[in-house]
């Protein structure tokens, strides 16, 4: 096994039992490592986590609002260069606050340096993530209306531009 798989089927254990994982998750990354979700910033959510105290709050923030928190259908493709990595994964927790079941799919591309996980970038359903972490669900997210101008009795979910 390449490190990189290695390191990555560390963290996702690490993530399943948070309670205790964070400490583990935060000791696979470089100091300079990188947690990275492009597609948060649509929802309201920071993009992108540098270093371990970044990324410690994040996972913190995790395992205070996700309980029973699994990861499964793990599929790893190897790159030529062993450093980095192709995965799709899919997980489901349980949100606390709101009893709504977190369900999502993940693609991620992870990079080691040194041994460490220097980034991992995660691609998923951010419209999956706001239904489920928001307050109010989608109707939290900046920018988003729940009514279509053509045909207000038709709820949808409409970006609004300023």
């Amino acid at each position: 096994m390449s490190s990189a798989r290695v390191l990555l089927e560390q963290f996702l254990k690490g993530l399943e039992n948070l309670d205790h994982g964070v400490d583990q998750c935060i000791d696979l990354f470089a100091e300079d490592g990188i947690l990275e979700f492009p597609y948060f910033p649509a929802i309201g959510l920071k993009r992108r986590f540098e270093g371990p105290i970044a990324i410690r709050t994040l996972l913190e923030t995790v395992k205070v609002q996700v309980t029973s928190f699994e990861i499964s259908a793990l599929i790893i493709h190897d790159m030529k260069d062993e450093s980095s990595l192709f995965a799709e994964y899919h997980s489901k927790g349980r949100i606390k606050a709101s009893d709504r079941i977190y369900v999502q799919n993940y693609a991620s591309f992870l990079v080691v340096r040194d041994g460490k996980i220097k980034l991992l970038r995660a691609y998923l359903n951010v419209i999956a993530t706001a239904k489920a972490l928001l307050p109010n669900g989608i109707a939290d997210v900046p920018g988003f209306h729940l009514l279509d101008a053509d045909c207000p009795s038709r709820p949808v979910y409409a970006a609004i531009t300023d």
